[in-house]
């Protein structure tokens, strides 16, 4: 019996000694407990990544238990103030529902059981251990240490704020306040601090009192667009989130968390009547089409304005044309519907292509084709790629998407196509000034057009694209993509 009491107390130290060196979290030796058994001692409280592990300390005899102690699938922790509750995971190597006998002749004063629970929340500095079985026991108050994590801070307020944004004079720089409906949220400043941006908290709205004005909520890494940044987000438990993406317009701010996308209004400084407004092409008359079913096209309203004459250019051969005319549009959209008329048009082979009626991620991967600028970069079909930027266009319209695929003056009407061959929208704007800022209209607005002036039956629904190179889903577009002039 003393050789396996030594080994037992061996294999307590061993198990003690790998918990401690396995995590990396806090650890509350003998923590204060307003109210417990007067027998049993809770050692220890660690606080690993994942998990609450509580030390409990049974001694020899255990008085009036009989020697005996019993952990069961009853066993939980809770903080009443989060409304926080987990029930036991493990118990260590032991097995729950099972009663453990300590009354050894020459065995330590007491036994060691190491109880495994989900992690606090950060912030959680009291909590309640229990256990409701018969003849169950239970300490009230156990007080530990568990602050919430640090996050970078500056020394900064709103005037200090305002100063370095008029400074600094930065596109993206100023204060935006968060207007998705939140219990809990701040007002934020963009400043550029050494060689990133950081987006800093000078007031809070809520209940959350261990963020502090200057406390740093996201540091932005850019991308290759110059709106788009992946960011480095501070939780509201100020954990650190990875998963962050946002993009700047003009007058807000896009933040997409964990597939959540919460939106903030720029409030300082104000934006100058100098910055040109979103612009559609006008600065050459033509465009680009693509084709649905039974010989319709798509293009944008802004192209075929006031047109007296169209031409369809680009299928069957570079130099054929047909003529044809405008079966609906829809002007605040930028969209219109034409239809080929020409005795001589054949009809389209099987379109490849099908259009998506889903929301596109930002960050998601796009190509754009069409026409641009003819009259100097040649009739070609030109290819341009690039990444969704907002789900959002010029001054937060939701009718757009902001793209960094470059566009100019005639890929107006071209379509935009995802890394799947799917038409996810149509080109319509760029933004002057900005370089590869430019703007697609979201598909579900030519649904209504299509449903309004023809039929649904004339939308394509190819799958021919899925898994193929970037050179092959072009080659097979290509033939349905048109110059309308």
């Amino acid at each position: 019996m003393k050789k396996k009491c030594q080994q037992y107390r061996l294999y307590t130290i061993l198990l003690f000694f790998s918990i401690f060196v396995l995590s990396n979290g806090q650890i509350t030796y003998q923590p204060n407990v307003r109210s417990q058994n007067s027998k049993v001692m809770v050692e220890s409280v660690e606080l690993s990544d994942e998990s609450t592990i509580i030390h409990v300390k049974v001694p020899k005899g255990l008085g009036g238990w009989g020697g005996w102690i019993r952990f069961s699938s009853y066993t939980y922790i809770e903080d009443r103030k989060s409304q926080f509750s987990s029930c036991i995971k493990s118990l260590g190597d032991h097995r729950l529902d099972t009663e453990y006998k300590t009354k050894y002749k020459n065995c330590p004063d007491s036994i060691s059981f190491y109880l495994y629970f989900d992690r606090l929340p950060y912030g959680c500095e009291e909590f309640d251990l229990i256990e409701h079985s018969e003849d169950g026991f239970e300490w009230n108050g156990i007080t530990i240490i568990n602050p919430y994590p640090s996050v970078p801070h500056m020394d900064m307020n709103k005037s200090t704020a305002q100063e370095i944004i008029d400074s600094q004079n930065e596109a993206i720089g100023g204060i935006y306040d968060c207007i998705t409906t939140e219990k809990n949220k701040h007002r934020l400043a963009c400043i550029k601090d050494k060689e990133s941006y950081k987006l800093v908290v000078i007031d809070s709205i809520g209940t959350l009192p261990y963020w502090h004005v200057g406390d740093v909520k996201a540091i932005l890494e850019p991308s290759a667009s110059d709106n788009l940044f992946k960011a480095i987000w501070y939780m509201q438990n100020k954990t650190q989130s990875n998963n962050c993406f946002i993009t700047f317009g003009r007058t807000n701010m896009s933040v997409l968390l964990d597939a959540k996308e919460y939106n903030y209004l720029k409030m300082y400084p104000k934006a100058s009547n100098e910055i040109d407004d979103k612009a559609h092409f006008k600065e050459e008359w033509s465009g680009t089409g693509f084709a649905l079913k039974n010989g319709f096209v798509v293009t944008n309203y802004h192209v075929v304005e006031g047109a007296k004459h169209i031409t369809i250019q680009g299928m069957e051969a570079p130099n054929k044309s047909f003529d044809a005319i405008v079966i609906g549009t829809d002007k605040i959209n930028d969209l219109a519907l034409l239809k080929i008329n020409d005795s001589s048009f054949r009809g389209f082979s099987g379109i490849p292509y099908s259009i998506s009626n889903e929301i596109s991620e930002v960050g998601e991967e796009i190509f754009v084709l069409g026409y641009p600028l003819t009259s100097t970069m040649g009739e070609e079909i030109k290819l341009t790629t690039g990444v969704i930027s907002s789900r959002t266009g010029f001054q937060g319209d939701v009718t757009n998407y902001q793209i960094s695929a470059p566009i100019q003056p005639g890929n107006s009407g071209g379509p935009m196509f995802d890394d799947k061959g799917n038409l996810v929208g149509i080109v319509c704007a760029k933004y002057k000034g900005a370089e590869n800022v430019g703007y697609a209209i979201k598909p579900s607005y030519l649904f209504n057009l299509i449903e309004s002036a023809a039929n649904l039956n004339i939308v394509p629904k190819g799958t021919e694209l899925k898994g193929l190179s970037l050179k092959n889903q072009v080659k097979l577009i290509r033939d349905y993509i048109f110059l309308i002039i």
